[in-house]
Order: C-alpha cells, then structure tokens, then sequence
C-alpha cells in the first residue's frame, strides 16, 4: 500500500476550493482532516471517505467497496472507496466530502 504525492495533492487542491484540508500521513497512506475531522483516507492511490449506516448507500449503488486494511477477509471499515468518475469532478469531490463530513442533510 503507498500513495503518490502527486495523487495526494490532486485530491486536496481540489478538496481545498471548499475547506482547508490538512494531510496526515499513515504508514503507506494519508487520512484527510478538516480541522480535526478524520473524513478521508488515501490509500494505493484510491481515495475513500468515511460513511455511517445513513451514508453508506451512495457508495454501494455506485459498487464501491470499503477500505480492507486486513485483506478480504479481515474487517472493513468505515471508509468506501469514492468512484474514479467523483475523484475527476471538483464540484462532485466536494459534495461527496461535504456529505462525509455530515456537512449536507441529504445525499446530493
């Protein structure tokens, strides 16, 4: 698992336009915060978004799985891969991470 920094920063200049984002980096990845919100995460140069069971469904309807840090078989978390077609549209990313960060009431 890595993350390139040129992936890393596509993600958050576009994320920027709608709030500052700060990058911490985990072992082969980076979680993405607003203030001290934990809303995303990079991993293999695929991007995920926490969810809750209310939120979840966009990513499912989509086909996005969750974030296996464990293998298939291990437990899942709470953060679903973002489709390609989201991670390419600015004003759809932000969505999408406002929606994550519970931001928007319901879903876009």
């Amino acid at each position: 698992m890595a993350v390139s920094e040129h992936f890393i920063n596509r993600v958050v200049g576009t994320l920027s336009h709608e709030s500052p984002i700060r990058v911490q980096r985990l072992f082969d990845g980076a979680g993405l915060y607003i203030e001290d919100q934990f809303f995303g995460l990079v991993v293999d140069d695929q991007l995920y978004f926490h969810t809750t069971p209310a939120t979840r469904d966009r990513y499912l309807k989509a086909g996005m799985e969750p974030f296996r840090p464990y293998g298939d078989d291990g437990k899942c978390l709470q953060f679903y891969r973002v489709p390609d077609q989201i991670v390419s549209c600015q004003q759809d990313l932000c969505d999408w991470m406002n929606y994550a960060c519970d931001r928007v009431v319901e879903p876009a």
